[in-house]
């Protein structure tokens, strides 16, 4: 019987590690299949279909932690070995590191004009103004400032309507008790600035200038008339003659006389007015004889004068 020793059993090269897929923050690019095509566009929705109910999202609760890489326990050693590199995979078009390839929207932002995730679209909910300042705030602005405006027009007018009666009660009526009093600034009341011009007697129309009649032609003519006016200068007269025609005489001399005689029932009269028609002295006289007792008229005047039996 030998004492050799048994041989040995040849050790059994351990197992390869299986592999782990690469880590996407270690800067590697990613992968992309060779059949990979870009996603067509998102499906328009319809504005006319009615809205779903919206519900709050989900909250988010962190995911459970991968469980550590543990060594297989089937080996007992591990021998590492020249790692073959992982071939490239075909890719058309190089995408930058860091960057999702064309047609992906960016890492945490929602394709434009799409909400974020977990939110329902706009046009589910037609019926909310959008976001930013309220609409209807000047109209009613202008409100408000209309009330106060007619709120206070209404104040001032009952303020009138209360206060009139009241202040009508109180106060005189001071036009009715009062008369009135003209001013010196009236129509009425204004002082002349010239001293008004002594007018002359009325007169009657005298006719066309003729000559006198001084005495009747037909019949008796008992009564005598003898007309005078005295003065100092020029005058204009008239005079009625036997016939009761009115006859003038234009700047006569004074002192002047005239006699006439008549049958009694011719008019008697004379006039005088200074030519100048300055102011003084003039004076005239009427005297009637051979009708009964004498009679005699005598007047004074400063700028004319009339005589004529009573």
């Amino acid at each position: 019987m030998s004492d050799a020793p048994p041989p040995e059993a040849s050790p059994t090269p351990p197992s390869e590690p299986t592999p782990t897929p690469p880590d996407p923050t270690a800067g590697q690019p990613p992968t992309t299949p060779s059949d990979w095509a870009a996603p067509g566009p998102f499906p328009t929705p319809d504005p006319l279909a009615p809205g779903q109910p919206w519900a709050p999202p989900s909250p988010w609760t962190p995911a459970s932690p991968s469980a550590p890489w543990t060594p297989d326990p089937t080996g007992t050693s591990w021998t590492p070995t020249a790692a073959t590199p992982w071939p490239p995979p075909p890719s058309p078009e190089p995408t930058p590191a860091g960057h999702p390839p064309s047609g992906y929207p960016s890492s945490g932002y929602p394709p434009p004009g799409y909400p974020p995730p977990g939110y329902p679209p706009p046009y589910l909910y037609p019926g909310y103004p959008p976001a930013g300042r309220p609409s209807g705030g000047n109209g009613r602005v202008v409100g408000i400032v209309v009330a106060v405006v007619a709120a206070l027009v209404l104040a001032v007018c009952g303020c009138f309507c209360v206060a009139g009666p009241l202040l009508g009660q109180l106060l005189p009526d001071t036009v009715a008790e009062d008369p009135y009093d003209t001013g010196p600034f009236d129509d009425d009341g204004w002082p002349p600035s010239v001293a008004p011009e002594p007018t002359a007697p009325d007169s009657p129309t005298a006719g066309p200038t003729k000559k006198p009649i001084t005495g009747p032609t037909s019949g008796p003519a008992p009564v005598t008339v003898v007309y005078e006016v005295t003065g100092a200068g020029r005058a204009d007269i008239a005079y009625f003659d036997a016939e009761s025609d009115l006859i003038h005489v234009d700047g006569a001399k004074l002192p002047w006389r005239m006699t006439i005689r008549t049958n009694g029932q011719s008019r008697v009269m004379v006039e005088a007015r200074w030519s100048d028609d300055r102011e003084r002295p003039l004076d005239c006289t009427v005297t009637v004889t051979g009708a009964g007792k004498p009679v005699t008229n005598k007047a004074q005047g400063t700028w004319a004068t009339s005589c004529e039996p009573e």
